[in-house]
């Protein structure tokens, strides 16, 4: 069995998130189980059987409507169709960091938008993520292309830009940055080179910090690991002495019941004299 360790500081947040990735695994798999119609092999039935009057009630299938309706809701209005991404099963973290071994640099939120909205030909999946990408991309071109007073572009804010085209964060979530959202949450405070992205400092005291949990888990792990040793080498040492003991008991035994006294001649074992034996 596997065992993970973290520091204690982190405690919430990776709870946090164990219990939406959960969220998110047990619903896939009740939809799953729900679009069967035989009960499957890891579901008693006594729980199979509680369910499927749940799924007959009017309120439900009210609400699974509303979901199937929103999901395929057209975010840029009728006919645009509903919005899709080509990721897969990679996490946009995953996508991040392939894109930025290609780029050399951590890349820009537009930059994963396309690599995750776009198909082999480099053509859109939907109107929403083209029509996002392209208002970035005016932005970007319209900003690079200011003087300042001392005649020198001035640096363009790519997250910055980005962020007010998407219109922020909602619902805890940023339009088309998935997992790497939390990356840019806080952005616009400052702005960023045209050369690096904003996050890049933010990144720079990631790694520090996951180096350090590394450091710390390492020294815990090799301390438990003594501990337990310590624990084996008591249990095999008792195991060891109980054994030799119990050695030594077979090998002294017939040498002290030989010493012991003979009874007297006729009596029983129990030293008692026989029945009718005269005393």
């Amino acid at each position: 069995m596997k065992r993970f360790h973290w520091n204690m500081t982190t405690e919430g947040s990776i709870k946090d998130h164990f219990m939406k990735k959960c969220s998110i695994q047990y619903k896939g798999m009740l939809c799953e189980a729900r679009s069967s119609e035989e009960k499957r092999k890891n579901i008693p039935k006594s729980v199979w059987d509680s369910w499927k009057p749940h799924y007959d009630t009017e309120n439900f299938k009210a609400k699974s409507a509303q979901c199937s309706k929103n999901r395929l809701s057209e975010k840029c209005g009728e006919g645009s169709g509903p919005s899709r991404h080509t990721g897969g099963s990679r996490t946009h973290r995953e996508h991040a960091r392939k894109l930025a071994t290609v780029l050399g640099r951590p890349p820009h939120p537009h930059e994963l938008l396309k690599k995750t909205h776009t198909k082999r030909n480099d053509e859109f999946v939907d109107l929403k993520s083209k029509s996002t990408y392209d208002a970035v991309i005016s932005k970007i071109t319209s900003a690079s292309q200011l003087v300042d007073e001392s005649g020198e572009s001035p640096t363009v804010d790519f997250s910055k830009i980005y962020m007010d085209e998407v219109g922020g964060v909602k619902k805890a979530c940023i339009y088309g940055l998935g997992s790497q959202a939390v990356f840019y949450e806080n952005v616009g405070s400052s702005s960023a080179s045209t050369s690096q992205p904003q996050d890049c400092s933010f990144d720079a005291r990631v790694k520090e910090y996951v180096q350090e949990m590394k450091e710390e888990m390492k020294h815990e792990m090799r301390e438990e690991m003594r501990e337990e040793l310590r624990e084996e080498m008591k249990t095999e040492m008792q195991l060891e002495m109980q054994e030799q003991v119990d050695k030594i008991l077979q090998e002294r035994l017939p040498i002290l019941i030989a010493g012991l006294p003979k009874p007297p001649p006729g009596t029983l074992p129990d030293g008692t004299p026989p029945t009718g034996t005269p005393h």
